[in-house]
C-alpha cells in the first residue's frame, strides 16, 4: 500500500511540474507571437533624419498637410475632405454611404535600373521581382470616404503583401507615413530612398491618410533612389 502511494506522489510531482512547464511554454509562445505580428513599426518622432525624408517624400516640402483653417489640404485631382485617425486611417470619419472602386499598384521598377540595384543592400534584393512590380494594377473596394491609406492597407492585406507604416500621431505631418513594403524601407538603397505615392498620376503635398479618394481614382505606391527624381517628381534639384 505505501509503495502506491509513494509511486502516486512522484507521478503527481511530475504532472504538476509538466503542467508548469506547459504554461511557460504557452505564454513565451504568446509574447513572440505579439512581437512578430505587430501591425505598424513605431519611429521615434524625434528622428530628424527620418522626419527630414517623411516631409520630403509623402509630405511635400515639410507640409502638415494642413491649411490655415487647420483643414486638410486639397488639389485638382483629390476631394479637399480628407480625415486622418489615430493611426492615420479615415476610418469612421467622413465616411459616406456605399462603396468605392479604386486601383492601386505598387511599383519598384527604379530599383531595376543597374546603378540603383547596386545601391541597394544585398540581403534584400530577393524582394525585387522581376518585372518590378509588386502589386500589378488591383481594383480594390472601399467605403466612400476612404483614404489613400485605407486602399493601401487593404490591398496589402488581401494581397498578403508586407508593409510597415508610422501612424499620424507619431510623426510631426499628422498623416500616416509609409516606411516599408515588400521589405524594402526607407534607406535601404541610399539617404534619399523611400516610398512616394501618386494619385491619378499627380504627387499630393500631404501623406496617404489626408486624402480622400474617389471612384475611378488610381493610386501608385513607387519606390525612389533618388528623392523622386527617377520617378519624375521631387523636391530637389535633379
Amino acid at each position: 500500500m505505501r509503495n502506491k502511494k509513494a509511486i502516486f506522489g512522484v507521478l503527481l510531482v511530475f504532472v504538476i511540474i509538466g503542467f508548469s512547464l506547459f504554461k511557460l511554454d504557452l505564454k513565451s509562445a504568446d509574447e513572440f507571437y505579439n512581437q512578430d505580428n505587430e501591425t505598424s513599426s513605431k519611429l521615434d518622432s524625434n528622428d530628424s533624419e527620418t522626419n527630414t525624408l517623411n516631409g520630403k517624400l509623402q509630405n511635400g516640402n515639410g507640409k502638415d498637410g494642413k491649411n490655415n483653417n487647420g483643414k486638410n489640404s486639397s488639389s485638382d485631382a483629390l476631394s479637399p475632405n480628407g480625415t486622418s485617425g489615430s493611426n492615420g486611417s479615415s476610418k469612421g470619419k467622413g465616411k459616406g454611404k456605399g462603396n468605392i472602386k479604386v486601383s492601386i499598384y505598387i511599383d519598384e521598377r527604379t530599383l531595376l535600373k543597374k546603378e540603383h540595384y547596386k545601391k541597394l543592400k544585398p540581403e534584400l534584393r530577393k524582394y525585387v521581382p522581376s518585372d518590378g512590380y509588386v502589386l500589378h494594377k488591383t481594383t480594390i473596394e472601399v467605403p466612400s470616404g476612404s483614404s489613400a491609406f485605407d486602399v493601401l492597407q487593404k490591398a496589402t492585406r488581401l494581397n498578403r503583401i508586407h508593409m510597415e507604416y508610422q501612424g499620424a500621431n507619431d510623426n510631426i505631418y499628422n498623416s500616416v507615413y509609409i516606411q516599408g513594403i515588400n521589405h524594402i524601407y526607407e534607406f535601404s538603397a541610399g539617404g534619399e530612398s523611400g516610398w512616394m505615392y501618386s494619385v491619378n498620376s499627380k504627387f499630393p503635398n500631404y501623406g496617404l491618410s489626408a486624402v480622400t479618394v474617389k471612384n475611378g481614382d488610381v493610386i501608385r505606391m513607387a519606390y525612389t533612389v533618388d528623392l523622386g527624381c527617377d520617378l519624375g517628381h521631387s523636391m530637389k534639384q535633379c
